[in-house]
Order: C-alpha cells, then sequence, then structure tokens
C-alpha cells in the first residue's frame, strides 16, 4: 500500500515556480468550491507533482479559520494522491496551486469530494495537453 504523506518536498515554495504557475502555459479547472490551476513541467529529481494551497484573506479575515480549511483541502489531498499521480501520463511532472473560491466554511466531506473530481479532471486535462503539446525532456 503506497504511503499516504505529504511531505514537504512536495509543497510548491518557490517564487519563480509559484510565478510560473499562474502565467500563460497553464491551465484551470474549477469545482466550487476549489479552483486548480497546473502547469506541467520536464520530469526530474525532485517530486513529480508539486502542490500549492491558497486561502484568501479577502474571504477568511481570521487567520485560523484559513488554517482550517488549507488543513482540510491537504488532507483531502494527501488522502488521494496516489491515484491522482497514478492517472498522470508516464513522463511527465506538474505544479499545481488548489485555490479557494467561497467565501464560507465547508464542511470536510464536502471539500474530499470536490478535490477528488478536481483531481480527475486535472489528471484527464494533463493527458490531453500532454498529448497535443508534448514537453521536451
Amino acid at each position: 500500500m503506497p504511503t499516504r504523506t505529504f511531505p514537504k518536498s512536495e509543497h510548491l515554495c518557490l517564487r519563480a515556480e509559484i510565478d510560473k504557475l499562474f502565467t500563460s502555459g497553464s491551465v484551470s479547472a474549477s469545482v466550487f468550491p476549489i479552483r486548480g490551476v497546473f502547469r506541467l513541467t520536464p520530469l526530474s529529481d525532485e517530486p513529480r507533482v508539486k502542490v500549492l494551497i491558497s486561502v484568501s484573506k479577502r474571504h477568511f479575515h481570521h487567520a485560523t479559520d484559513r488554517n482550517t480549511i488549507k488543513r482540510r483541502m491537504r488532507e483531502a489531498y494527501r488522502l488521494h494522491k496516489a491515484d491522482f499521480i497514478g492517472n498522470l501520463p508516464d513522463g511527465i511532472g506538474l505544479h499545481v496551486g488548489f485555490l479557494w473560491l467561497s467565501d464560507t466554511m465547508t464542511d470536510f466531506p464536502k471539500i474530499e469530494e470536490s478535490l477528488r473530481t478536481l483531481l480527475n479532471i486535472i489528471a484527464d486535462k494533463a493527458t490531453l495537453a500532454q498529448r497535443t503539446n508534448p514537453i521536451e525532456l
């Protein structure tokens, strides 16, 4: 059974990588209340998928509320990460950003369902993008 972890090495932290994620060449999909933005990257020694999770201060003024939602999103991703990576085409890496869209707190089952659906959509779009515009390794 694969380990269900989400270590620091899989977090998207570098400013340059985050800037590239939100510039041209990225694709997005939404399943309310989460929006996913992803960008294909060449496969390297680092983890195959790196993830950014963001909750806007505009919607949640209290840090405890933002942290609660981020914790729930991380947990949902951690539980479904193995299936998601298994659905990706071979030979590519992925940078993914999950952005919270709603201005209300949501319970974990709803977040988990939305994130699982979004991960399936991202895997399908990544496969299609890889077929149409393959990345030079």
